[in-house]
Parts: structure tokens; C-alpha cells; sequence
């Protein structure tokens, strides 16, 4: 069963602010499952600009099996696949995507090592 109290706390065990400062899981259709964000700006339309804008980046890169932007108005935003072991030879999508926003002084590598390292167990 999924907890999303318990999924929001994981999330927010990713963060690193201010520079990785919001945290996102969704699906590859685009619907928000949870978000986790220390930005108190940031209201749930601007995480649902970051689903959409992952949904974008996700469908172009797929290929690659992740993809990065960077956003004049949201900065750096990283989207990673996430599959079970056992899901992952058998469905055409994964089970979820994850993005990571953050400011223009994180590095692109700090931000997919901590993506890969942080949901590599998920």
C-alpha cells in the first residue's frame, strides 16, 4: 500500500537546499502523485509547471533514460526514470518519473548522482 505521508517524508529526504530545493514524482502521463519542496514560494501550480515541463523533457529523452533543462524561470530540472527491478524488462514505461529542481549553482552531475543514488533503491 502506498503511504503518501510516508512518500512525502522520503521525498523531502532528497532535498538539498537552496540548491536542489523541490522534489517531484509523477507519472509519464503527467498526473502528480507527490512533491516534496523547500522553495516557500512555490505553490502546487508551479509543481504542476514542473510535471508538465518533465512530462515534455521525458517524452523527448527517453532514449537517453534521463533528461535535463534548464529553465530561465524554474532553473535546472533533472527527470529520472523509476522502475522495479522486476517491471523493468517487462513494461514500455517506467512506473513513475522523478524530477529534481534546483538553482543555477547546483552542478547537472550533483543533481543526477543524487537522483540515481537517493531513488536507486525506490
Amino acid at each position: 500500500m502506498l503511504v503518501l505521508s510516508s512518500l512525502n517524508k522520503l521525498l523531502g529526504q532528497v532535498l538539498s537546499p537552496p540548491n536542489i530545493h523541490t522534489v517531484v514524482l509523477f507519472t509519464t502521463n503527467g498526473e502528480l502523485v507527490s512533491f516534496a519542496s523547500s522553495n516557500p514560494a512555490y505553490s502546487k501550480d508551479d509543481v504542476l509547471v514542473i510535471v508538465g515541463l518533465g512530462t515534455e523533457i521525458w517524452s523527448e529523452t527517453r532514449e537517453d533514460g534521463e533528461g535535463m533543462v534548464d529553465s530561465e524561470e524554474l532553473g535546472r530540472v533533472v527527470v529520472y526514470p523509476i522502475s522495479s527491478d522486476a517491471s523493468q524488462h517487462q513494461l514500455p514505461e517506467p512506473l513513475v518519473l522523478v524530477a529534481l529542481n534546483g538553482n543555477d549553482k547546483v552542478e547537472w552531475g550533483q543533481m543526477q548522482l543524487k537522483v540515481g543514488h537517493d531513488f536507486s533503491h525506490f
